[in-house]
């Protein structure tokens, strides 16, 4: 396979070698991604479907009418926080923060000092608990039309902006009176929904953490103007462009909420993310100009397993392949007909592809269903041009002039970073509609960090052979402090410091 090199176009593959021919082969995904994964539609018109359930599941016959829903069960049950994405263990256990038999663990050594933190205490009004409820529908609405269920909740009125319902279970923060509600769908035709009360969440439980987690979710990504990228929050906006070194940083936060032995705290740390200003088109069109061995190899060899995002909806990709046998002119079918990628990015985001010879880039997402609980592989198919580096490459990274620059954002003093948190909790106050979902579920956020004791140590004594000396790590590094002592020899044993 021979890829043309004039002007920065790539000439059309007849054959392509390795995965390329593989994975085009399977098709890609008749673009529900496109629409709401972001990603562009994908497979030429006539391929194969794209989505491959995992596991044979239990119980996916046609849906059936209980009388009485299992509400033994149902009160073990979780709202999925975040769905499509697995969680690694219980982010939400209650972490254990001394032995039973140690009653205090503040110490009496050294020199008492007042420190800052990076925890706003939340504060929950009388401690009141949470209420879950198991939803049914009548007549029954499919458990994978998971829009279609939260529209219809959304409209009961008692409800509005005061629920969090994952299709399925629903939680409130008072108990309601009346638990048979009669909605209209958009047709006219009425469906009676029933609520059943199956648990009452208390603030102690790991349960009450996890929906206070889903409730800061929402205020950072509806009413702080963050947008999420995988699990932490940026805000494009205010990106700081270094363009001498072409890279963005996209200021944002980290947060999570725990139970600590002070209460229940959000933790917040400042988070930069590395967009890099060039397309991948751009670091295609460099790659094959190296001259490093075959131009597709070179470029596969390159790009994946790197991390790519797309901004017109601040999603990213890990690229998986790139396909060298389809380009932007080809023709995907979606369920309104078919249609190639050109205008597929046309008619939806408004971008205007140029470069109609281009490969596409090939990145596999997997998703759980949240209605079925079925695990799934969708292929997406992204255009180079509009797809953005993120991250450093090694040659950045070995640049000290680079490295100095981003420092000057990325490594903030305690005072600086103090403002910067600060600024998270001004944000919150400051939005009517987050003030508003605060306070309809009795949550409130301290006003200022919080504040904590601590103690500062005297400097250790350093054993060597020849004798000790003190290790004060405001003046000099511990290497510099053992390059000026005699080098001990012939030294049976040693102490090495834990530091």
């Amino acid at each position: 396979a021979v890829v043309s090199t004039q002007s920065g176009h790539y000439g059309r593959v007849m054959a392509s070698r390795g995965r390329a021919r593989g994975r085009a082969g399977r098709g890609v995904p008749a673009p529900g991604s496109g629409n709401s994964g972001g990603g562009a539609p994908a497979g030429p018109v006539g391929a194969a479907a794209t989505s491959a359930p995992r596991g044979r599941g239990r119980g996916r016959g046609a849906a059936a009418v209980a009388d009485d829903p299992p509400t033994e069960q149902l009160a073990g049950m979780n709202i999925q926080a975040t769905p499509g994405i697995r969680e690694r263990g219980n982010r939400y256990t209650q972490p254990v923060f001394k032995p039973e038999n140690v009653n205090d663990t503040r110490g009496t050594k050294g020199q008492k000092i007042d420190l800052l933190s990076n925890y706003f205490e939340i504060k929950v009004r009388n401690n009141r608990p949470l209420y879950q409820y198991h939803v049914d529908f009548n007549p029954v609405i499919k458990a994978d039309s998971i829009k279609l269920r939260k529209a219809l909740v959304h409209r009961i009125e008692c409800l509005q902006n005061r629920h969090l319902f994952d299709g399925m279970i629903l939680y409130c923060p008072e108990k309601l009176n009346d638990t048979e509600f009669v909605v209209e769908r958009r047709e006219g035709d009425r469906v009676t929904i029933s609520l059943k009360l199956t648990q009452e969440v208390t603030t102690t439980s790991d349960q009450f953490i996890q929906l206070v987690n889903i409730i800061f979710n929402q205020i950072a990504n509806r009413h702080m103007g963050l947008d999420r990228i995988r699990r932490d929050y940026f805000n494009p906006d205010k990106a700081v462009v270094i363009s001498q070194h072409k890279v963005e940083l996209w200021p944002g936060y980290e947060f999570s909420i725990r139970k600590y032995s002070h209460g229940v705290l959000l933790g917040l740390d400042v988070k930069h993310k590395i967009v890099r200003t060039d397309t991948v088109l751009a670091a295609m069109n460099q790659m094959m100009s190296s001259g490093r061995g075959g131009q597709q190899e070179n470029i596969r060899r390159e790009l994946m397993g790197a991390i790519v995002i797309t901004k017109y909806n601040n999603k990213t990709y890990k690229i998986d392949d790139v396909i060298f046998n389809l380009c932007p002119r080809d023709v995907v079918q979606l369920r309104s007909g078919p249609i190639s990628y050109v205008d597929y990015y046309k008619n939806n985001y408004n971008l205007e592809i140029r470069d109609l010879n281009q490969p596409l880039l090939l990145s596999i997402v997997k998703t759980k269903d949240p209605g079925t609980g079925e695990r799934t592989e969708k292929q997406v198919h992204l255009v180079p041009e509009v797809c953005y580096m993120t991250g450093l490459t090694d040659q950045m990274r070995k640049n000290f002039k680079v490295m100095q620059d981003l420092a000057q954002y990325t490594k903030q003093d305690p005072e600086k970073k103090r403002r910067t948190l600060e600024e998270f909790r001004q944000t919150v106050e400051g939005s009517s509609e987050a003030t508003t979902l605060l306070q309809s579920w009795g949550l409130e956020v301290s006003p200022s960090i919080l504040e904590v004791d601590g103690r500062k140590l005297q400097p250790e004594q350093i054993l060597i052979k020849n004798g000790t000396f003190p290790c004060d790590a405001r003046k000099e590094s511990f290497d510099n402090i053992t390059r000026k002592k005699k080098k001990s020899t012939d030294c049976d044993s040693a102490l090495i410091p834990l530091l």
